[in-house]
């Protein structure tokens, strides 16, 4: 809720900037900005039906979903790192192959305000799929089938929710599947919705709005720094119109981080004595 609060408050000073320094006249920029709110509103909706169903109809605290008090925006911020890690480094590994390469950079005051103000925007939109996917499916799931089946049924499920975006590809399903996987394993490792929250939102965030990327196919408004596609590359390697998540080197680093993140697992196991 204070996210939301927050995403809304730092909304109205980035709307009152606009009409200050003339930019809505900028019809595409305005374009997106509205768009922009009617999908906060839309994520936030679903989250807080979804947050009703659980406390009014199965009767029981939506902390245990995950979403714990105790020490939140450390987990938050944990995840938030990871994330911005883990795309920085498929990003660094497709350029290096010349897949894409680095075209400009703007640090206008326009930009710069709007990249602070979509952070909240992020961490809601990703925070609705995790709070679906990790915080509600993935325990529904474990208590009739199993873990296995809940952290495979799950991150399925995540990859087919995006089946309709734009530019999608095999490649980027399963990248998408893939880091399903790996953000379930993290909550079972960090055990707080909170840390995947953040390891979502900083994906998004990074790629679109920090690395001027398509965000699963979908382009999301000014950025900082703007990396292209190379013309000549495949899309296997570049990823395409969907953005760098359809790339096969993306899709390898998931399976790199998911791996470290079982071994982790694994570790906390042998340290706690349990199975």
């Amino acid at each position: 809720m204070g996210t939301l609060i927050f995403g809304i408050i730092v909304g109205i000073i980035f709307w009152g900037f606009l009409l200050v320094s003339g930019q809505l006249q900028n019809a595409e920029l305005y374009k997106f900005v509205y768009s922009l709110h009617v999908e906060l509103l839309a994520f936030a909706s679903i989250a807080m039906l979804l947050l009703a169903w659980v406390k009014w109809v199965e009767k029981r605290s939506i902390l245990t979903l995950g979403f714990y008090k105790e020490k939140w925006f450390k987990e938050l911020l944990l995840g938030f790192g990871l994330g911005t890690i883990q795309f920085s480094l498929s990003l660094l590994l497709v350029c290096l192959l010349g897949g894409s390469h680095f075209q400009s950079v703007d640090f206008s005051a326009t930009t710069l305000l709007f990249v602070i103000s979509i952070i909240p925007f992020w961490l809601i939109q990703g925070g609705t799929e995790e709070l679906l996917t990790r915080g509600w499916l993935l325990p529904l799931i474990n208590s009739r089938l199993g873990i296995s089946a809940a952290v495979g049924l799950s991150s399925l499920l995540f990859g087919l929710i995006h089946l309709g975006n734009d530019h999608v590809t095999f490649l980027s399903i399963l990248d998408i599947v893939l880091s399903g996987i790996t953000m379930a394993l993290y909550m079972l490792y960090r055990d707080n919705l909170w840390s995947v929250v953040g390891l979502h939102g900083a994906w998004n965030f990074v790629q679109g709005n920090i690395y001027g990327i398509e965000v699963s196919g979908k382009k999301t408004g000014p950025s900082i720094f703007h990396f292209v596609n190379n013309p000549n590359a495949p899309d296997w390697l570049s990823g395409g119109y969907f953005g760098t998540e359809g790339s096969l080197i993306t899709c390898l680093v998931e399976v790199c981080f998911m791996l470290g993140i079982l071994y982790l697992i694994k570790r906390q196991q042998r340290q706690t004595g349990s199975v």
